[in-house]
């Protein structure tokens, strides 16, 4: 029975290399979690941008468009690019209002996707 014994401690893997190992795990999830919060911040970029296009696209060519001053030709330039809100309304159509700043909803629909 002694032997059995000290087969078991033998085989049993050391205290400090399973605390190495668990060590090793929360750095991996945490560089993990780091590379996720990049790739939300990357996918909303993306859904700005094609809300932008999306409401330019539906409004349609601008009529007398051209004899607005463009960027580069002194007007100041504006604050912010408003996003519309990713929503559908209960009709489905999309929402026309503007969405908050940081989110990709309007005030209303920020509450109901919180949910």
């Amino acid at each position: 029975m002694p032997g059995f014994v000290l087969l078991l401690c033998l085989l049993a893997p050391p205290p400090n290399a399973e605390l190495e190992r668990t060590d090793q795990l929360i750095q991996q999830v945490t560089e993990m979690k780091a590379k996720v919060s990049a790739l939300q911040a990357e996918i909303d970029a993306l859904l700005r941008t094609l809300s932008e296009q999306r409401g330019a696209q539906q409004k349609g060519p601008q009529p007398f468009a051209y004899l607005t001053p463009s960027e580069g030709e002194g007007s100041p330039k504006s604050a912010a690019a408003t996003v519309r809100c990713a929503a559908n309304t209960s009709n489905g159509k999309r929402c026309t209002r503007p969405a908050e700043p940081g989110s990709r909803y309007c005030w209303q629909h920020k509450l109901a996707h919180s949910r």
